[in-house]
This record gives C-alpha cells, sequence and structure tokens, in this order.
C-alpha cells in the first residue's frame, strides 16, 4: 500500500471517528425520557417531546427545528427538517427548486432535467393527527434520533438525496388531552377506554376533514407547509385503525379514484406502497395489506386531497392496540376488509396474514418506523424521477387548462352573497390556486363578466383541485361501488366534496379562451365594506350575507339595538336588519363594521314601518354529551366562536334541573341519535369481569325522560329546541311532533345517498329562511327527511324548505330519489309558546355549508324575538 493510500485510509477513519463521536454525544430518546417510548403503559407528554426536539436540534446538524406557530389551544406546532448538513446548507436553493417543478411553466425540458439533477426529493411526513391513535406521537423521538445517529446505508441514503420534513404532532392540543386521559384512568377499569370528549379544541377526529376548508389553526400550518413553503413531491399521513383487522394497510387505494387527479399520483403511490410492504416482509412484519378500505375519491383528508395538487399523497393505518395498553386477539378474530379482503386469508392484496396473539403499542410504532424510512429511502434511490415527475403531471394539468373545456370559472361578485364567495376564492388561494380578477367587461357566449369578478383560470397546476372544488361531481356507480346483491357501498366519507356547492358560491365554466385583461391577486379578495346613504336614523343591513351575522351579534354584544323587517319594501329581502342609531351603534361604529366585514349599509333617514321583531342578546345553551362527545357539536361551537354568537354549553346534569327558561331562550342539539342524546332502556348489563368497560358515570349521563321533560317545559314555556339531522327524531318520538321520516325505514339497496348536494326549494319570506336564496343546495349526509302526518295541529307546522319534484342530485350519489321528492327538508314547529326548528339536513357541516349557516343563526335570532307591530307598541313573540 503507498503513502498516499494510507494516507486516505487515515483520514477516512479520522473522518468516521469523528462523526461516530460527535453522534454518540446526541441525548438517547431513554436519557431524555427516562422511560422506553412506546412500551406498555407509556405516554410522553407534548412539553416533553418539544423539549427533545429542541435539544435534538441543538445537538445534530441533521436537524433543524422550526415553531410554524400555536395549536388552537396554545401549544407550539412544530416542523422538523431533517438531512445531511451539506444539505440544509443548501435548503433554500432545493426548497426553490422544488418549487419550480410544482410550478415548471416557462421551464424549458433541458432545463427540468438539470434541476432534477441538482436538487433533492422532499417529502412531508404528518405523525399524531388522530391523538388517540397514541402510536405515531410517541414513535416520532425514537425515529428522529435515528436519523440523527444512524450511518447505515439506509439512512444515509436518505440524508445525503432527501429532505425529509416531519410535523411530529399534528395535533399538540388533543395529543395532551389523551396523555390527561390515560394517565387518569392507568390502573383503574376505564384503562384503555376511549376519551369522554372530543380531542383537540373542537373537532376531534373530523380534524382530518378539514383539508380543503383549513378552517383549524393546524390545518393552515399544513397548508403553508405544502403549498407556500416547501412543495413535496410525496406527503404521507401516519394512522391507526380498528384492532380486529389487518394489522397495517398502505397504498394504493381502494377504487374508486378522483379522475381529474394525474395517473402519475396513483402509479406513484403503488411504487411507494410496493417498497414499504417489502420492506416490512423483509423485516418479519406480517398482515399487512393494501388496496382496501380507503377509496381514492375521499378528498375530504389531507393525505386525499394534496393528490390534487400533484403532490403523492396517502396514509397508513395500523391496526390499534387499547390506547397504550395491550390486547390479545385471537386468529379468528382477525375479521375481512370491508372491501377488497372478503376472508382473513393470503390473497395478492394480502400475502402474509398475521397469525394472531398480543398487540402493543410497540409493534405499532416498529411498523410505522419501518414503512416510513421505507419511504423516504426510495425516494433517496430514485429522486431524479420523483422531481421530475412533479413537474410532469403539473405540467400536463396546465396542458389540460389551455387546451380543453371549460378554461376557466368565472365567480361573480354580484350574487346572493358576495362576502362567502370572497372567502370560497379566499380559501382556493390557501391551496395555492392562482385567482384573477377581471380588470374589464367582456363577454364569453352569453355571459358578461364585470369587473372585479374574479376568475379561476384552469391552465394552472391546481387545475384537478379547482375542478373538484367547483365543478359537481357524481360519485361513480359500478361494480366496484355495490356488493354482489346490489346494494350501494358507503363511500369512506362523503360522495360530495364540491366545496363551492356546500357554500352556496355562484359560479359558472368559460367554454372559450380569455383575451380580457385580467389581474393575478396577491392577496385575498375582499369586498370593500361601504355606508351607502346619507341619513341619521340607523342603518339597514342585508340578511343574505353571512358576515351580516358577525356584525348583528358585534352590535347586540355592545348593547345596541337590532331589529328584523319581515316586509321590508324592495328591493330589501325578508329579515333585513334594522340598527338604529344610538351611542351603543354609532356611525363610526358601523363604519367601522362595515370595513372589517367588507358589508354594505344603507343609512336611512327616518326609521323603517311596519311588522319587525326585535332581537334580544343571545342566550343560547348547545348541549353537551359525553361518551366520546359529538364532533357536529364540536364543529358548531366552532362556527359559533367564529361568528361572534354568545351560548353555553350544558349537560345532561343541567337541563334535567330544569327552569332552562329563566337562562336561555334556544337550546341547540347538534347532529345526534335519540338513542345518543336520550339514552338505552335504562336496565344495566349483569356484572361480569369479560365486560366491556364503559366511561366513568360522570361521564355517561344522558337526558333520561327528566331531561327530555325539562326540554318539553322549556319549549311549552316559550323556548326555542333547534334540532340538527337526525337530532330532529327527539321531537318525533319524544315530543309527539306529528311528522315522520319516510326514508328512516329504508334499506340502502332502496334509498341511498352518502353526503351528497341535493336541491330544495326554500320560502326565504319565513323567519328560519330569511335571507336565503329561493333555490338552494343542502348536504344530505345519510340525513332525515319529513312526510307531515295529518292531524288538526296541521297549521302548527311550517314547511319552509323541500325537496325538488325530480333531479334532486347537484352532486354524489343518489339512489331512490323518488322516496325523497317532493319532501319538506326544514320544519317550523309551533308548541306550546315555544318552537321546535326541525333542520332535516347538516346546515353547518364541518363549518364549510356556507350555504345554509344561515337557517342555524336564524333559529337562533327567532328565539326569544319580540314583535314590534306597525304601531309600535311592542309584544312578546
Amino acid at each position: 500500500m503507498s503513502g498516499k493510500t494510507i494516507g486516505r485510509v487515515i483520514c477516512v477513519a479520522l473522518a468516521l471517528s469523528a462523526l461516530v463521536g460527535a453522534q454518540s454525544s446526541i441525548t438517547t430518546p431513554l436519557a431524555h425520557f427516562g422511560f422506553e417510548l412506546t412500551a406498555d403503559g407509556t405516554f410522553a407528554m407534548w412539553d416533553q417531546e418539544v423539549a427533545y426536539y429542541e435539544k435534538l436540534a441543538k445537538e445534530s446538524d441533521r436537524i433543524d427545528l422550526q415553531v410554524l406557530g400555536k395549536s388552537t389551544q396554545g401549544r407550539p406546532f412544530l416542523l422538523l427538517t431533517i438531512s445531511s448538513p451539506q444539505n440544509l446548507a443548501k435548503a433554500d436553493r432545493y426548497r426553490e427548486i422544488s418549487r419550480q417543478m410544482a410550478d415548471p411553466r416557462g421551464l424549458t425540458p433541458q432545463q427540468i432535467d438539470a434541476l432534477a439533477a441538482e436538487g433533492r426529493a422532499i417529502v412531508l411526513v404528518t405523525l399524531g393527527q388522530h391523538s388517540t391513535e397514541v402510536s405515531s406521537s410517541q414513535m416520532g423521538p425514537r425515529l428522529v434520533h435515528r436519523l440523527a445517529t444512524g450511518n447505515d446505508e439506509q439512512i444515509r441514503t436518505i440524508l445525503d438525496n432527501t429532505i425529509f420534513l416531519l410535523i411530529p404532532s399534528f395535533n399538540p392540543d388533543g395529543h395532551d388531552h389523551v396523555g390527561e386521559w390515560v394517565k387518569k384512568s392507568a390502573g383503574t377499569p376505564y384503562e384503555g377506554v376511549g376519551l369522554p370528549e372530543l380531542y383537540g379544541a373542537y373537532i376531534g377526529h373530523d380534524n382530518n376533514r378539514d383539508a380543503y376548508m383549513l378552517s383549524q389553526i393546524e390545518s393552515q400550518h399544513w397548508a403553508r407547509v405544502i403549498y407556500q413553503d416547501w412543495f413535496p413531491q410525496v406527503y404521507k399521513d401516519t394512522h391507526q385503525q380498528g384492532a380486529y383487522g389487518a394489522r397495517l394497510t398502505i397504498p394504493p387505494k381502494y377504487d374508486p379514484i378522483n379522475p381529474h387527479v394525474d395517473p402519475l399520483m396513483w402509479r406513484t403511490s403503488q411504487l411507494l406502497g410496493g417498497a414499504m410492504g417489502t420492506r416490512l416482509e423483509a423485516e418479519g412484519v406480517t398482515g399487512v395489506e393494501s388496496q382496501v378500505h380507503y377509496d381514492a375519491w375521499f378528498m375530504a383528508s389531507f393525505h386525499g386531497v394534496a393528490n390534487l395538487s400533484n403532490i403523492t399523497s396517502f396514509h397508513t393505518e395500523s391496526a390499534s392496540a387499547r390506547l397504550i395498553w395491550p390486547l390479545y386477539i385471537h386468529p379468528q378474530q382477525i375479521g375481512p376488509g370491508s372491501r377488497g379482503r372478503p376472508e382473513n386469508k393470503a390473497q395478492m392484496t394480502f400475502p402474509h396474514p398475521w397469525p394472531g396473539g398480543w398487540w402493543r403499542m410497540s409493534d405499532i410504532a416498529r411498523q410505522q418506523e419501518i414503512e416510513t424510512l421505507a419511504l423516504v429511502e426510495t425516494m433517496g434511490r430514485y429522486r431524479q424521477n420523483f422531481l421530475k415527475n412533479r413537474a410532469l403531471a403539473a405540467s400536463r394539468q396546465v396542458e389540460r387548462g389551455a387546451t380543453e373545456p371549460p378554461y376557466a370559472h368565472v365567480i361573480p361578485m354580484n350574487q346572493h352573497d358576495p362576502g362567502t364567495a370572497a372567502t370560497f376564492a379566499s380559501t382556493l388561494m390557501m391551496s395555492g390556486v392562482e385567482v384573477h380578477r377581471a380588470a374589464e367587461r367582456f363577454t364569453a357566449g352569453s355571459r358578461v363578466i364585470e369587473p372585479g369578478d374574479l376568475v379561476v383560470r384552469l391552465d394552472q397546476p391546481s387545475r384537478a383541485f379547482i375542478k373538484t372544488m367547483i365543478e359537481p361531481m357524481v360519485y361513480p356507480d359500478t361494480e366496484w361501488t355495490r356488493n354482489r346483491e346490489g346494494a350501494p357501498l358507503s363511500p369512506y366519507d362523503m360522495a360530495s366534496f364540491t366545496l363551492a356547492d356546500h357554500m352556496g358560491v355562484e359560479s359558472f365554466p368559460l367554454g372559450q379562451k380569455i383575451a380580457a385583461r385580467l389581474e393575478k391577486l396577491a392577496a385575498p379578495p375582499k369586498p370593500a365594506g361601504k355606508i351607502a346613504g346619507t341619513g341619521s336614523a340607523g342603518w339597514l343591513l342585508t340578511p343574505t350575507w353571512n358576515s351580516s351575522f358577525r356584525a348583528v351579534n358585534r352590535v347586540l354584544a355592545k348593547g345596541g339595538a337590532v331589529y328584523r323587517l319581515a316586509n321590508p319594501p324592495q328591493p330589501w329581502a325578508a329579515g333585513t336588519f334594522w340598527i338604529p342609531a344610538t351611542a351603543s351603534a354609532s356611525a363610526a361604529a358601523v363604519q367601522a363594521l362595515a370595513t372589517e366585514f367588507g358589508l354594505p349599509f344603507t343609512a336611512v333617514a327616518t326609521p323603517p314601518a311596519g311588522v319587525m321583531w326585535q332581537l334580544k342578546p343571545l342566550r343560547v345553551a348547545l348541549y353537551r354529551r359525553y361518551a366520546g362527545g359529538n364532533m357536529d357539536e364540536g364543529w358548531t361551537r366552532f362556527i359559533f366562536d367564529q361568528w361572534e354568537f354568545p351560548y353555553s354549553r350544558v349537560d345532561a346534569d343541567e337541563i334535567k334541573k330544569g327552569g332552562l327558561n329563566a337562562k336561555y331562550d334556544a337550546v341547540l342539539i347538534a347532529d345526534d341519535t335519540v338513542r345518543a342524546i336520550v339514552g338505552g332502556s335504562g336496565q344495566e348489563a349483569a356484572a361480569s369481569p369479560f365486560a366491556q368497560t364503559g366511561l366513568p358515570a360522570e361521564y355517561a349521563k344522558t337526558l333520561g325522560n327528566a331531561g327530555v321533560d325539562a326540554l318539553q317545559e322549556f319549549v311549552r314555556a316559550g323556548g326555542s329546541l333547534v334540532l340538527v339531522d337526525h337530532a330532529t327524531a327527539l321531537a318525533t318520538e319524544r315530543f309527539g311532533v306529528p311528522v315522520r321520516n319516510p326514508i328512516g325505514g329504508l334499506s340502502d339497496k332502496e334509498f341511498f345517498a352518502p353526503g351528497s348536494s341535493l336541491r330544495v326549494h326554500v320560502d326565504p319570506t319565513q323567519p328560519l329562511a330569511y335571507g336565503m336564496p329561493g333555490e338552494a343546495t343542502v348536504l344530505f349526509f345519510e340525513s332525515v327527511a319529513f312526510d307531515i302526518n295529518n292531524s288538526i295541529a296541521n297549521n302548527q307546522i311550517s314547511v319552509v324548505a323541500r325537496y325538488h319534484d325530480r333531479d334532486l342530485l347537484r352532486g354524489g350519489w343518489l339512489d331512490g330519489e323518488q322516496h325523497l321528492a317532493g319532501m319538506p327538508a326544514l320544519l317550523d314547529v309551533a308548541y306550546g309558546k315555544g318552537r321546535i326548528a326541525m333542520i332535516g339536513f347538516r346546515a353547518q357541516n364541518r363549518a364549510q355549508a356556507y350555504g345554509t349557516f344561515k337557517v342555524l343563526f336564524n333559529a337562533l335570532y327567532q328565539a326569544g324575538a319580540v314583535n314590534v307591530p306597525a304601531s309600535g307598541a311592542v309584544t312578546s313573540r
């Protein structure tokens, strides 16, 4: 061996020695936490994990730590960037390359090849989105430590060729809520039982239904990483599923697929799923399946929606244990898949069944660590392909948008609710969509586009996202979506994800290319608030804008007076708000509201005449049930907080006490079953050591007969009961309202409408529909309908909205239309001195159904309002 060779060997040895020494000085998870992460019965709280990630970022030159902001309840929301020190030093350059690949307009093929050769593959992985799926966020510190210290071939491939972005907890608030519960329940009969309430601030499991609305703070942090900062080529979300199926579900997903998504997304998910499955099998992990359960139509989730933006996105689902405690499972207890796997036997998509036995959090964590590293390693080995394919998919979307009609969608700003139209456009922009404003008047066929109208061009990389959010889509009715008997198989979630329909936003397609001048928006659009007129008596405010309700709540909160006009002069709509000028509602205060909310007020010189309702400061009770909580109630709370509706959460005990009229004018019960609201027979099962333990008594209370009696007394004495969707059965089953659900007893083969947009006629002269258009779309989520029985009380039931006689379906899936055609969808029932609002659809679904929010808001305003007749005398309603 020559002297030069010996010198090189010594240098390499010294470098490796220094590297090993540096990595060995990094704090281990055991040293930091004081226990083995994911061992039975262990749980690290979020502040402990944050402290560890901060420590790793200081000790390792492979890790950068960024606090993206706060969670809803104020905990730090983290992003870890993991790569080699050399790559991290050039992170801004690699980020720019990724951005160019995401939008390659203007690049030549040679430039794309050069950028791919220079760039690094970028992947985002999220942990702990569903907080009761505890393993992934507990596994995270161990995974990061391995990446910070490992030097094997797999780790070097990852570090040298990729930038690995990790959100170690998508839901820090829920993380700690689960931690508090497992510590409280440890060693009690409730060990391993699910939480008594929703985890997180508002919505529990439904946080993974906010991927395109982006209403939650955590969702917005994710969107900034995906669409504004890093533009990754791949995104994986890490989940758990039920305990008695396969041990792990990996991509690809099941049919049907969203047809707007570029096929490269589906092919790449197959590639990565195959790589993960191969590595898992080699590591001895059994019970792994793919292409079952989770369909590729599901776009409300983060792992679904990003495919619409040319980011290959998917999730994995590990079988659960009992939170952080183990569960023994017999082989015969392992069931088939809901679709795609008819039995627990080996098949192409499930080649190696799990034999049964003990199942632990550590087993789940091991799977998740193996799958994640296999994914990122594969991206490292084929980094140029991932970068070039991102550019190819984006280019194909741009090309289709430039050559296939429609070429754009126009959102006219002269529509029923311009404020909501602007909110819709802003939501698109949060997901990386380019929105333009017409700078001049032009025509397209028979359509006239006015200056200020919003134009969403389709010759952009986000074409698939735009089409899914704006164009109604009918769920495929094929052999993939029905069983052997012909009955429909439910989509994994809803059948319609057309956000424009849910928000009640009007738009129209352009079938010809645009030659007119457009201005690209740099900031979200907002109508210019203004005050028309010159009078000083007060102001009129339209009820057609959702934002008007925020302004009214602000006025009421400050002690101002607000009235609603029952029959205002044209062109004002029934339910128009009248705000007299007072010290609490001054000209300056109203101008501030107009500016903040972008609202059009009209000043008048004299008070309006005619019948009107004076609104009282709201006293709303929102029913809070435990037993895991109610996500629809959580979304309702979120909407109330956003629109500044004052409310109190009341549980069964408070309702049973009675005397509700002294505190409240309205009680609202969100979508729920009567059994969940009222309870069962009350007969307890015989004590058994084998019984599934429920929840502690304080979390298992329901209304029972006493609570129902108290609610009846409340309504008879003048209160308003507002019932949403399935909760309306409380009125028919326990209050004796002479109404039946005509579809309640039908099989899925006879009637089926899973999360679909349906057309209704609305009577906007009725108080529950003030501000609504005469024709609307409602979200029917396996909901209810009404058929009014013959009775002497017919006059006490008002039909406010009913389904069309034919062609009900706007988007989604509807089987058995004849059973719903012409049926009432919204009832206003007089009951004693009070009222019951029966809303037969998801009026506030997931804080997305802006088009029907007003139904819910009107029901609250109607409660406790007093009638002011033309004479000016005030009488109780």
